[in-house]
Formats: structure tokens, sequence, C-alpha cells
């Protein structure tokens, strides 16, 4: 099931956005550090009937991993864990997603991304996309 499917209601007031780190940070979703200098992803968000604000910031390896949901789901949520909520979601519930490479993306994310290149989340977000297209894509058939 894809969580950006049950959203709460609300507005942006603050987009998510590229930025470039000024002092270290801690990713919201999977706690790695965000080192300053190093780009990262955050956005401002209020509940509707709320009185407060979701602040969040999200490392770049995250961002990269959330592109499945965005291609799979149509969308993800920000703010905390929920980019590796929903993944972790679709590993265990929609078996026909699972593949070498989405276990490899679930295993780095879960290390904090340590001894993974940005290059090779590419890669594996990419691989574990077109298997789950190419499964929905087959159920639809």
């Amino acid at each position: 099931m894809c969580m950006v499917d049950y959203g709460g209601t609300g507005s942006w007031l603050q987009e998510p956005h590229e930025v470039r780190a000024r002092k270290d940070h801690r990713c919201d979703n999977c706690w790695r550090q965000i080192v300053k200098g190093e780009s990262h992803h955050t956005g401002v968000w209020k509940e509707s009937g709320e009185d407060g604000l979701l602040a969040f910031r999200y490392c770049v390896f995250c961002v990269t991993a959330g592109w499945w949901l965005d291609r799979v789901c149509g969308g993800h949520l920000w703010g905390g864990t929920a980019i590796s909520d929903d993944l972790s979601e679709h590993w265990l519930e929609e078996t026909q997603f699972r593949c070498r490479s989405f276990a490899l993306l679930l295993a780095a994310m879960g290390r904090r991304w340590e001894g993974t290149s940005l290059k090779n989340v590419q890669s594996l977000t990419k691989y574990a996309t077109a298997h789950a297209l190419r499964e929905i894509e087959k159920a639809a058939a």
C-alpha cells in the first residue's frame, strides 16, 4: 500500500528543495550524518487543523531511493522516516516487487548508506524500479 495515497491534508510552507548544509545535520529518514557543505533536501509542511509544523532534512541518498516511490506509486510523503517506512512496507507486503536490487537498496539504507556511493544508490534504484514496473505491467496484462 502506498503511503502517498493516505497522506494528510495541509500545505507546503516551504516546498522540498535542494540546499547545501551550512552545518552538520542528520537525515530525518535514515539518520545518516549530513556534513557541512553537502547537498540535501529540506522543506516545511503545515498539516491542516494542526498547530505544529513538520520540518525535515533528507540526504541525497534517501531522496534518490525515493525515486522508486515516485515512479511506482506516483509520489512519496516527506518527513520523518516516510521513505524508508514506505519502501519497507512495499518489500513486506508486495512480494512481486522483491528483487536483488531492492533488497540491496533497503540494506544500504538500513546501514545509513555506509560504504555505498550515490552512483550505486542511483543504479540500485533504477534496476529495482524497472523490476517493479515490469511486474505491474505483467499484472495488468
